[in-house]
């Protein structure tokens, strides 16, 4: 399955139109469906992930969950080392009581892009 058959399996969960998901994003009419052709820019595939509440991981197809997180199945550019893993163990320990940030409810979506996002800071920086 494609990332436009993704898109449009998510959108009908949702009971929205691949049109409608366009709109909300300021996308013109019609930019998804040509995903069936040309491939999208990162940035699109996370503001599509961020709008379905899911990851950039399943939207590629690289797992088959809308809801699976696998650090494993993420790009990257090295895998992490059993040291890099002790450094994470503590990770969720950082956001435990925090609901909100600057107003914004803290979502579970949100604390996993993080996480991330530490994740490949954590990988890719000079030691």
């Amino acid at each position: 399955m494609g990332i436009y058959d993704r898109i449009k399996e998510l959108a009908a969960n949702k009971r929205v139109s691949i049109r409608k998901v366009e709109e909300d994003l300021g996308y013109s009419n019609g930019t998804i469906r040509r995903w069936n052709k040309f491939p999208p820019t990162i940035n699109k595939v996370l503001n599509i992930a961020d709008y379905f509440h899911t990851t950039d991981a399943y939207l590629l197809g690289r797992v088959d969950d809308p809801e699976q997180f696998d650090w494993d199945s993420t790009i990257r550019i090295s895998s992490p080392t059993e040291e890099d893993r002790k450094e994470y163990a503590d990770f969720n320990r950082m956001f435990e009581g925090v609901e909100a940030y600057n107003g914004q409810p803290m979502t579970e979506h949100d604390r996993k892009v993080i996480e991330a996002m530490v994740k490949s800071y954590m990988e890719n920086k000079e030691k």
